[in-house]
């Protein structure tokens, strides 16, 4: 394989008409290990208190297993693919591969094989200017808040190798698409709310704090230390 993870493997290899793909297969039984795991996990820290109260450790681990049953689920990880292909279409700096759906399943994904380094990696051996480490930035920022406020579809698994960046070409390729979630209108006006009262600072904690509520981020039932080191 040229790549490992937690829960498969990806192997390259060039189809009978000559494409070059990534061939994503998953270990089996992963699903059935996740959920097994995650309520072992939940035992053990019930019965030995090294969690306090009040960090709402079932709901946590009910998110886990959620994200994690998700990324299981490769049929779901192409269309989530095709959506982000279809999406930043309009933006040839950025490039998303083509999935093969007929060589893919709920546990193979086959996709374009996609050139290029991880970009922490391309930025450690000097692969890029100073000039161009800004524009990537500025790229990758501009990516961010689109994915909230204008596509309300985001990638949210916020790992360098799933940003490729080819030297030559000064192409951005991002794969690896198991984690996205999609926001609802009301959901990223709220978000920019907040954003906008944190980056007027402490002088907006009361919109700072009402705006977290609104979202969940607080309970309300919170320390005037925790709020102290929510607002600043």
């Amino acid at each position: 394989p040229v790549a490992a993870a937690s829960i498969g493997q990806v192997h390259r290899a060039t189809l009978v008409d000559g494409r070059r793909v990534a061939i994503k297969v998953q270990y089996p039984g992963v699903s059935d290990s996740i959920v097994s795991d995650l309520w072992s996990m939940r035992q053990l820290v019930t019965y030995t208190g090294v969690v306090p109260p009040g960090l709402y450790l079932d709901r946590v681990l009910e998110v886990a297993r959620e994200e994690l049953l998700e990324e299981c689920d490769y049929e779901r990880e192409a269309a989530n693919t095709t959506r982000f292909k279809k999406l930043l279409s309009p933006y040839t700096e950025l490039a998303v591969p083509a999935v093969v759906p007929q060589l893919s399943s709920k546990h193979v994904l086959t996709t374009e094989w996609m050139a290029g380094l991880p970009i922490d990696k391309a930025a450690a051996e000097g692969a890029i200017e100073p000039a161009e480490r800004d524009r990537i930035g500025e790229r990758l920022l501009w990516l961010t808040l689109s994915e909230l406020f204008k596509f309300r579809f985001m990638q949210t698994d916020p790992n360098w190798s799933n940003f490729l960046y080819e030297p030559r070409t000064r192409q951005l390729s991002m794969i690896d698409f198991g984690a996205c979630r999609e926001y609802d209108a009301p959901f990223a006006a709220s978000y920019l709310r907040l954003v906008r009262a944190c980056a007027d600072g402490e002088a907006q904690r009361e919109a700072i704090l009402h705006h977290s509520r609104e979202l969940g981020f607080l309970t309300g039932e919170e320390g005037r230390t925790m709020l102290d080191a929510h607002t600043r």
